[in-house]
């Protein structure tokens, strides 16, 4: 790591760069990722989700999502798109970018954060439990549409 970096990603700040480092990242999260665009960035902005970013130089190697979700009973938040760059994994850089989302929710007073995580994640997983996330007895039901 040269130049290592952590910050908020605004609709201000995306750059094209930032975009495709973004599309070079999914792929390594999800098979099954289709290609983001700045239009879908700027829809992802204006739904109240805060993007957390770790940088290289000028490159994006790490990515956490902080999204709100307000209901009858609070806030609970859901962080999702947690993925680093293949290269820069056993760095910290997760740490410093849920800490960065953790912080953010606990200004907007949500009751809670979520998240899921594959049983395969098995890292990821460990990650998680050492920050005090717990694994729900809930199911979670998906309709494709």
């Amino acid at each position: 790591m040269t130049d290592l970096r952590y910050m908020e990603l605004t609709r201000e700040l995306v750059t094209p760069r930032h975009v495709d480092d973004i599309n070079r990242l999914l792929p390594q999260l999800s098979s099954g990722a289709r290609p983001c665009t700045k239009e879908w960035l700027n829809y992802v902005f204006d739904n109240n989700t805060r993007l957390f970013v770790a940088v290289d130089g000028d490159r994006l190697v790490g990515t956490v999502l902080l999204v709100p979700m307000v209901i009858l009973v609070g806030q609970k938040d859901w962080i999702e798109d947690v993925v680093v760059d293949e290269d820069y994994r056993q760095r910290g850089i997760v740490s410093v970018l849920m800490d960065m989302a953790e912080q953010a929710s606990r200004e907007r007073s949500a009751k809670s954060i979520n998240l899921t995580s594959s049983a395969h994640r098995g890292s990821a997983r460990r990650v998680y439990g050492k920050r005090g996330y717990e694994v729900r007895d809930t199911d979670v039901f998906r309709l494709t549409l």
